[in-house]
């Protein structure tokens, strides 16, 4: 090794050396801080030590709901629109290629049928890491076609949201998939013989999800206490207010929303499949 070799060795930086373990393998639990390796939370519901429930991705999700893991996914129209032309820092294909990439999903909701307890139910989950969970026209078509095979094949429907609200990206097409949303609902609750409809606001459930399809079936509940589930954010009803009155802490979480009547209960993930259960046999048998 020659004299130039060992000063450029000292002055060039070393490379850093190969992880066994990816980063994203880890994720912190906002609630304790603590790291949690993503196959105990796999193992044990994606919930942290603490008990605080981390995202959980839908086919994740379809595993704990139902039996023996196994369900028939539903396909719905996830062409990429762009209404707007929109373009911010990076395109809207851009983004939405990057949601492809980051989740495995085509658009931000899945649909399943399959058996729990062996009654067959079709099956929403929002995944929030796609897109924030936001509010499109495909979400739109998503949730329509969820009512349409819960109508034709006279199915429960349970749904799980996780949402930050409206997609900016699409406008006004993005705000009118709410009204489209409840109406395919509605639809769905006056077919005869008479289904249950259950829904989970997850953290986030906000903006117009939860003016919309979190307010119209049968059944509306959440995961944990702590839960976000509001239509406007808490920054700016303090401004609307100009800090005139004080918001208590517990603002806008679930047991908050309980407490006001939003929420009819508080089910953790572990226990959601027989509450599931229990609630579509009791709704069967008032109707028969």
């Amino acid at each position: 090794m020659n004299w130039i070799t060992r000063q450029l060795k000292k002055i060039l930086p070393k490379k850093k050396k190969s992880l066994d373990v990816a980063v994203n393998s880890w994720q912190t639990c906002k609630r304790c801080k603590s790291a949690n390796y993503i196959d105990d939370l796999r193992k044990n519901f994606y919930l942290c030590s603490c008990g605080s429930p981390f995202s959980c991705p839908p086919r994740e999700r379809f595993k704990y709901l139902f039996d023996n893991s196994k369900w028939e996914e539903v396909p719905y129209d996830t062409s990429f629109k762009d209404f707007l032309n929109w373009k911010d820092r990076i395109s809207y294909k851009e983004r939405v290629q990057k949601s492809i990439e980051a989740t495995g999903q085509e658009e931000v909701g899945v649909i399943a049928k399959g058996e729990i307890n062996g009654t067959k139910v079709c099956c929403l989950a929002m995944n929030f890491l796609w897109a924030g969970g936001s509010v499109g026209h495909n979400f739109g078509e998503c949730v329509i076609k969820a009512a349409e095979t819960c109508t034709e094949e006279n199915l429960p429907l349970v749904i799980f949201t996780e949402s930050g609200g409206a997609r900016m990206q699409e406008g006004a097409i993005s705000l009118m998939q709410l009204p489209r949303m409840t109406v395919a609902i509605q639809i769905f609750k006056d077919i005869k013989p008479r289904q249950a409809s259950i829904l989970f606001a997850c953290s986030p459930t906000t903006g117009g999800l939860s003016a919309s399809l979190a307010n119209i079936c049968d059944f509306t509940l959440a995961e944990h206490d702590t839960d976000l589930i509001a239509f406007a954010g808490r920054r700016v009803i303090e401004g609307t207010l100009n800090n005139q009155e004080v918001i208590p802490p517990d603002f806008q979480t679930a047991i908050d929303q309980k407490r006001n009547g939003f929420l009819d209960d508080i089910i953790e993930r572990k226990y959601q499949k027989e509450k599931i259960s229990t609630l579509i046999s009791l709704l069967q048998k008032k109707v028969a």
